[in-house]
């Protein structure tokens, strides 16, 4: 299997903590269409994770446009249709040739860790 440069990273080190999730060696940000993209990708090996999956780890991305004034996740109600279509695109290309396709699910979080549920469209999120 020959990995990209950052999904190697994410390989080589699974997070088998909450902690771990937050290492910044995880997180790039590129420019895609005049667009700052910030991309975490994972290997989620937690325990929960692992049991809630049959045993198996999971590739886990999540990207976020950045308002390149304030430096923060742009409010998911003010994305374009073009921002979503840019970053489902960056999804599949961080995510070409690992995981299982068939299974890949699309969802809007908040970008804070400590709440739950959906995001209103007046908070930050990622999409992961």
């Amino acid at each position: 299997m020959s990995l990209t440069p950052q999904q190697n990273i994410a390989f080589r080190s699974p997070c088998r903590e909450p902690e771990d999730l937050s290492n910044k060696r995880f997180n790039t940000a590129v420019l895609r269409e005049g667009r700052m993209l910030s991309i975490v990708l994972t290997v989620d090996a937690n325990a929960e994770c692992l049991q809630f999956f049959g045993g198996n780890a999971v590739w886990h991305c999540s990207i976020a446009v950045v308002d390149r004034k304030t430096h923060q996740p742009t409010r998911i109600a003010k994305l374009e249709e073009v921002d979503r279509k840019i970053v489902m695109d960056e999804i599949e290309e961080v995510l070409e040739g690992v995981g299982d396709p068939p299974r890949r699910s699309i969802s809007k979080r908040r970008s804070s860790p400590s709440t739950i549920g959906d995001p209103s469209p007046n908070e930050n999120g990622t999409f992961c």
